[in-house]
C-alpha cells in the first residue's frame, strides 16, 4: 500500500461522526499497532475537542506514556517519558479521589492541590481504566484541554470508554503476541543450546539393482511437546533461528557421516 492511499484511510477517520463508524474505519484500515493506537487518540480527541489524549502504562509505581496525539506545546509530552503514578490524576482517578469526567478542574479541590493543574493548566480531563480481558490493568486512556469545557457529559464519557476498550483489545492482543515469541523464542533456544535432536539416515535404494546408493539424513528432535521436525524448523523461522538450527543439524548429519557406506552418497535438506 502506498503512503498516499494510507494517509488517505487515515484523514477518513476523522469525517465520521458516529464513534463506532470511526472505529469500523480503524479496524479496517491498513495500520501498524503504534498508528492504530495513535489514531484511535486522535479520533477520539477530535471527536471531543480536546487537545491532548494520550495511552499510558503504569509500572512500578511509573506511569509512562506510550502513545499520544495532540498539542504538547508547552506541555513537552513524549512518548516513552513517565512521571510518579502517585503524582497523576490516572491514580486519583483509579483510587475514586477525582472523577473520571471533570468539566472544570479548577473547581475540585483535589484537582487544584495538584501543582500540574495550575502549570498546565488542567481544565477539562477524562480519564478511564485500561483493562485486559482478565481483569489486569494496564494504564489508563485519557484525554483533557487546557481550557474547561461544561459541555461534556456522561455521553462523552461512554464515547471514551468505547474507544478504550478497543485500544485495550489491540493492547492485549500484542501482549499476548510478545509473551507467545518470547516463549517461543526461548524453546527454540533451549533445543539449540541442549542439542535435543539427533539425526536418523534413511536409505535411498536403486530399485532395479536393489541396493542402497544413499543415505538420506533426517532430523529427530527429542524435546517437548512431541511432534514433526517441519513443525519445529517452522516455528523456529518465527523467531529468526531457523537457520541457525538447520546448521545445527547439517553439522549432527556430517558428524556421523564416515559411519555410512564409503560408496553411498549423503543427502541433506535445507530451505
Amino acid at each position: 500500500m502506498s503512503d498516499d492511499i494510507q494517509q488517505d484511510q487515515v484523514d477518513q477517520l476523522g469525517m465520521a461522526d458516529d464513534p463506532l463508524s470511526i472505529l469500523r474505519r480503524l479496524e479496517s484500515a491498513n495500520l501498524s499497532l503504534s498508528e492504530m493506537l495513535v489514531e484511535t487518540l486522535h479520533a477520539v480527541r477530535t471527536h471531543l475537542g480536546m487537545d491532548v489524549a494520550f495511552i499510558s502504562e503504569f509500572r512500578g509505581g511509573s506511569r509512562i506514556f506510550r502513545y499520544l496525539d495532540g498539542n504538547f506545546v508547552p506541555l513537552q509530552l513524549e512518548v516513552g517519558a513517565c512521571d510518579p503514578l502517585d503524582d497523576s490524576y490516572c491514580q486519583r482517578v483509579l483510587d475514586g479521589r477525582l472523577p473520571e469526567l471533570i468539566q472544570n478542574a479548577a473547581t475540585l479541590p483535589e484537582a487544584l492541590a495538584m501543582p500540574v493543574t495550575k502549570a498546565l493548566p488542567v481544565g477539562a480531563h477524562l480519564s478511564v481504566p485500561l483493562r485486559f480481558s482478565d481483569g489486569r490493568l494496564y494504564g489508563t486512556f485519557c484525554c483533557f484541554s487546557t481550557t474547561p469545557d461544561n459541555s461534556l457529559n456522561e455521553r462523552d464519557l461512554n464515547t471514551l470508554r468505547l474507544f478504550a476498550d478497543f485500544a485495550g483489545r489491540l493492547l492485549e492482543r500484542h501482549a499476548l503476541n510478545e509473551i507467545r515469541y518470547a516463549e517461543t523464542l526461548t524453546r527454540i533456544r533451549s533445543v539449540l543450546e541442549q542439542r535435543a535432536y539427533s539425526v536418523v539416515y534413511q536409505p535411498i535404494v536403486h530399485l532395479v539393482e536393489n541396493r542402497i546408493v544413499g543415505h538420506e539424513a533426517l532430523a529427530r528432535f527429542s524435546a517437548q511437546p512431541q511432534r514433526t521436525p517441519d513443525k519445529w524448523f517452522a516455528e523456529a523461522g518465527l523467531v529468526g533461528l531457523q537457520q541457525e538450527l538447520e546448521v545445527a543439524l547439517i553439522e549432527a548429519a556430517l558428524h556421523d557421516f564416515d559411519q555410512l557406506p564409503a560408496d553411498s552418497y549423503l543427502s541433506l535438506n535445507v530451505s
